[in-house]
């Protein structure tokens, strides 16, 4: 069950970032195509009106605008227009690892729990090793992506335990519990 889920959402993940990864390179790709094609002043204007935006003279902002190399200054519009880096689109295999091996690691705790446990106590053993797991994972999560790391324990916990509860009703449903 550990390697299937690991593998299982390792394969999810890498579908799910190699789509996003082709739809950012079709939008740097039309955008390209249409600045290439359709460019005229407004852009430039643009692109100078959001530098004045962030405190620089108009004069100096005309002239890093015209600085700018004709890809430097389409990558800033891109970034500006659509949000996507065309030299930093997201990469499919970095995901596909970081979450194989962090549902591994997550899995384990629970996993070496309800193995080491008595019967008579393995769910509540198993539940409490899961929210530990659970709440380890979010804080290191946060911790690499430098975000808020109790919003990302609260969050992995709400969206794990509720998984759990909804796993555990359709198990008596079933009868499989």
């Amino acid at each position: 069950g550990l390697v299937a889920g690991a593998i299982s959402m390792g394969a999810g993940e890498f579908v799910s970032v190699s789509s996003q990864r082709d739809s950012e390179k079709s939008l740097v790709s039309r955008h390209r195509h249409h600045v290439t094609t359709v460019h005229d002043d407004s852009d430039f204007d643009e692109l100078v009106s959001i530098y004045i935006a962030k405190g620089i003279s108009k004069k100096t902002a005309r002239a890093m605008v015209t600085e700018l190399e004709n890809n430097q200054k389409l990558n800033i519009e891109i970034f500006k227009e659509l949000g996507v880096d065309p030299d930093d689109l997201v990469n499919p295999w970095q995901a596909t690892i970081a979450s194989a091996t962090s549902f591994t690691f997550g899995a384990s705790i629970p996993l070496l729990a309800a193995y080491l446990s008595p019967i008579t106590l393995i769910m509540p053993i198993t539940f409490g090793a899961v929210l530990a797991s659970l709440i380890l994972t979010g804080t290191i999560s946060a911790r690499i992506g430098k975000a808020n790391r109790t919003r990302a324990s609260l969050r992995i916990i709400l969206w794990g335990v509720g998984a759990m509860i909804i796993t555990y009703v359709i198990g008596l449903i079933f009868h499989t519990i």
